[in-house]
């Protein structure tokens, strides 16, 4: 039920926030490192975007530093976490072959 639950918005200045029903559902879950994983799936856009897909992943992962007030859910966040890094990090490494090579194809 938890990938059904937008867990994040973003705020005015275009910054992800959690939303209240994710941090409510997160509360009340009897399993919430598991509500975690799926909410943290959602960090992906589903649809297309602009820009830098692995920027958007990083800005998206900032959200797991505001889970302070779960400390039942630190072990599962840092595995997010070190998960998530290793993604945008292979993410930027295919990011930066790929400009590369369609800088190279127009010099």
């Amino acid at each position: 039920m938890a990938n059904v639950i937008p867990s994040f918005q973003p705020t005015k200045d275009g910054a992800p926030q959690w939303t209240r029903i994710a941090l409510q559902f997160l509360e009340r879950a009897p399993g919430p490192g598991a509500v975690l994983q799926q909410f943290t799936a959602q960090f992906t856009p589903s649809t297309g975007w602009s820009g830098s897909l692995a920027s958007i992943l990083e800005a998206n992962a900032a959200l797991l530093d505001q889970l302070d007030a779960f400390p039942a859910l630190q072990k599962n966040i840092k595995q997010e976490k070190d998960r998530l890094q290793q993604w945008v990090s292979g993410q930027r490494s295919r990011e930066t072959a790929r400009d590369r090579q369609r800088d190279e194809r127009f010099e």
